[in-house]
């Protein structure tokens, strides 16, 4: 068994444990899907406008539905619906496009400055970009989270004050009602809170781990799961596209005056399909980004085992020290630096020369000379060497 040993630096040795896991082909991958839906987000602005407008242009051609309204009544919904729907169409979609694109741009900038040998290049920036897309995607959750809770208290207060007076029936449905509420929403806040403060932290321990001497992997275990959960259903709830023209049939069978709305639906199964494929697409990416997110884990835990985190300042002299056995490779230990005092070389003269040797009556007298190359002695007032013949 041969040890190595070679002085490092702490901060770069994190960067490169964090890059020697964010360089695999995964990553690049998920840097493709969101482009790609990026892409697609964008083209179904082309695709949600002519089915939406061809949908209100059937609709008011219905006569059950126009019944009582006049021509110019028609023109003017007919006119006013489409223009709206564009403008949300439009303004829903492209906020979704560009946290798309800052998103696969992250992870391409990731993937790259991990996969570059220089010690010098980081992928801080592009783990920074996802750091801050996911505190925007937090906010909302907590608006929502704030507006459940004033909700709740108003249903609560209004079932006080109901309870007090003689409508006792009215008071027991609205108690039923907020408590209903209260767990189903409230369960899915909660839910979404989970998967959302976890993201941040995930980011932000990954963010660390470039910044600091302490590995981490905070959030990233329950950040994977519920992204794998979540990708999942979503490509569950993909698959109901396939459900709505038989219950539409079942629904005609039940009321055949209602036929008209399969006409009606039929007309948006482009949209469907469409939405059916981004949805599979969404689906991957968060199952690929929990993978990542648990393998991320793992690879930390990996380099963290066997020994405590550290804490320390770069002036501190540490050793990388790495066993090698021949059937197999122990991870590496860190370990302060033995101190050595310094090693100073003697210098060293290969002519021969002639010292002075002085007796109690200072008189010199010259020592034998020896040969430089072969060390024989030779005597006073020989040239060359009686040995090898090399000149003195």
């Amino acid at each position: 068994m041969q040890n190595f040993q070679t002085n490092f630096n702490p901060f770069s040795q994190n960067i490169a444990i964090v890059k020697s896991y964010f360089k695999k082909p995964i990553v690049l991958t998920q840097g493709i899907l969101y482009i790609v839906s990026a892409i697609l987000s964008f083209a179904s602005i082309f695709v949600v406008m002519p089915v939406m407008n061809n949908y209100f242009n059937m609709l008011f051609a219905i006569p059950e539905f126009t019944q009582g309204m006049t021509s110019a009544d028609l023109e003017f919904f007919n006119t006013f619906m489409s223009v709206y729907t564009d403008i949300i169409v439009f303004a829903s979609v492209i906020p979704g496009v560009i946290m798309l694109g800052l998103t696969s741009a992250a992870f391409f900038i990731i993937y790259m400055k991990s996969k570059n040998p220089d010690p010098s290049s980081s992928p801080k920036a592009g783990v920074t970009i996802l750091f801050v897309l996911s505190i925007v995607q937090l906010i909302p959750i907590i608006l929502a989270s704030l507006i459940l809770l004033l909700a709740i208290a108003v249903m609560i207060v209004a079932s006080i004050i109901t309870s007090s007076s003689e409508a006792a029936e009215a008071s027991t449905l609205l108690w039923i009602f907020t408590a209903i509420y209260a767990i189903v929403f409230g369960g899915m806040i909660a839910i979404f809170l989970l998967f959302f403060i976890n993201q941040v932290r995930y980011y932000k321990s990954v963010q660390n781990s470039l910044t600091t001497v302490n590995l981490s992997n905070k959030g990233a275990g329950i950040f994977g799961v519920f992204s794998i959960i979540y990708g999942v259903m979503t490509a569950l709830n993909s698959l109901s596209v396939f459900s709505i023209t038989p219950t539409l049939n079942a629904m005609t069978e039940l009321a055949p005056e209602l036929s008209y709305i399969i006409d009606v639906f039929n007309s948006m199964t482009p949209l469907f399909i469409f939405s059916a494929g981004v949805s599979i697409l969404t689906a991957a990416i968060y199952i690929i980004s929990g993978i990542i997110a648990l393998g991320y884990k793992n690879h930390i835990k990996a380099h963290t085992e066997g020994f405590s985190e550290f804490t320390t300042t770069p002036q501190t002299p540490y050793q990388y020290t790495e066993s090698y056995a021949p059937s197999t490779q122990r991870e590496p230990v860190l370990q302060p630096a033995p101190q050595q005092e310094p090693i100073v070389a003697e210098p060293r003269n290969s002519e021969p020369q002639f010292e002075p040797v002085v007796f109690n009556d200072n008189t010199p007298i010259k020592q034998n000379t020896y040969c430089p190359r072969c060390g024989t002695p030779a005597k006073e007032g020989d040239v060359f060497c009686n040995a090898c013949g090399t000149k003195l």
